[in-house]
């Protein structure tokens, strides 16, 4: 069957064409290029189809079938993908911005550059996904899987990430600028100089994770647990991190400059060579604490307490 054809019989109608691939199902699929703006393709079996450059911008593709299929430089702007099966499927330099991709499972896909920017990715799953250098600004992925997914560099400032699962997730370089990250499940994630300016993080597990060099300047963390997470030369500059688990957590050389610590467990931490200038440590646990050679320059310590902690000076805190 030619290419002219499959796309006719596809479009005529998908029941139809479902049938037809479950007795053809060697039969290679070639529908790259065409232009199937707008088409109703409900439930349709389009798995391990070639649909390279193909136009489904606005086309509904719910509960539709992609796993395997290759849809490089594809348009799926404005496109109803929610349900749809798309793991394992080539994503890469694809537009679906504005889509609704709400419950699609996206897991082992690659996504690399793809334009997903104001999508709403509710639900999704995209464990293992690789979304290196996607553009995910403005897009709802809340109560999203990005398990071991990559998003290296990306774009996700403004997106919601809320509640979410993101264990082990690679977030290297990725502008989560203004993101809502909160109550989000980022243990052993990797956030190496990222930026995360104005960044939500309330009640977020960051326990182990890697958050060197990342830029938190302005970020709300309140309630958050990062034990166990590597923070050297990271900058919370005029960040919240009041009530916050940071015991035993290596703050080393990090600018902390007017932060928020006020009840915040830092039993064991080590904040040397810190600047804490002008911080709030008010009702703090800084029992067994390193300070030494921290800057504390208009720092508040009222109602903090400092049992063992070790001084700028080198000297114990008795």
């Amino acid at each position: 069957m030619s290419n002219s054809e499959q796309i006719a019989l596809l479009t005529h109608r998908v029941s139809t064409w479902n049938k037809w691939r479950a007795r053809n199902n060697r039969l290679q699929i070639d529908i790259s290029e065409a232009d199937l703006s707008g088409a109703v393709l409900l439930e349709a079996d389009l798995s391990k189809a070639n649909l390279k450059g193909i136009n489904l911008s606005k086309a509904v593709l719910i509960r539709a079938y992609l796993s395997g299929s290759n849809l490089t430089n594809a348009n799926l702007s404005g496109a109803n993908l929610s349900a749809a099966i798309a793991n394992c499927a080539y994503f890469n330099d694809a537009d679906l911005s504005k889509a609704n991709l709400i419950l699609i499972n996206l897991s082992e896909s690659y996504l690399i550059g793809t334009d997903l920017s104001e999508t709403n990715l509710t639900g999704a799953i995209m464990s293992g996904a690789d979304l290196i250098k996607a553009k995910l600004k403005g897009s709802n992925m809340s109560e999203s899987y990005l398990s071991m997914a990559d998003l290296s560099g990306a774009d996700l400032s403004g997106a919601n990430l809320s509640e979410s699962y993101a264990i082990g997730a690679n977030f290297s370089g990725a502008d989560l600028t203004r993101a809502n990250l909160s109550g989000t499940n980022f243990s052993k994630a990797n956030f190496s100089n990222a930026t995360l300016k104005d960044t939500k993080l309330r009640e977020a597990d960051l326990t182990g994770t890697n958050l060197i060099g990342a830029d938190f300047t302005g970020a709300t963390l309140k309630g958050a647990n990062l034990i166990g997470a590597k923070m050297i030369g990271a900058n919370l500059s005029k960040t919240n991190i009041s009530r916050t688990n940071l015991s035993g957590v290596g703050l080393i050389e990090v600018n902390l400059t007017s932060a928020n610590l006020n009840g915040a467990d830092l039993i064991g931490a080590d904040l040397s060579r810190s600047d804490l200038s002008y911080a709030n440590f008010s009702n703090a646990k800084l029992i067994w604490a390193d300070l030494s050679g921290a800057i504390l320059t208009g720092a508040n310590f009222d109602g903090a307490t400092l049992q063992g902690a070790v001084m700028p000076d080198g000297t114990t805190h008795s």
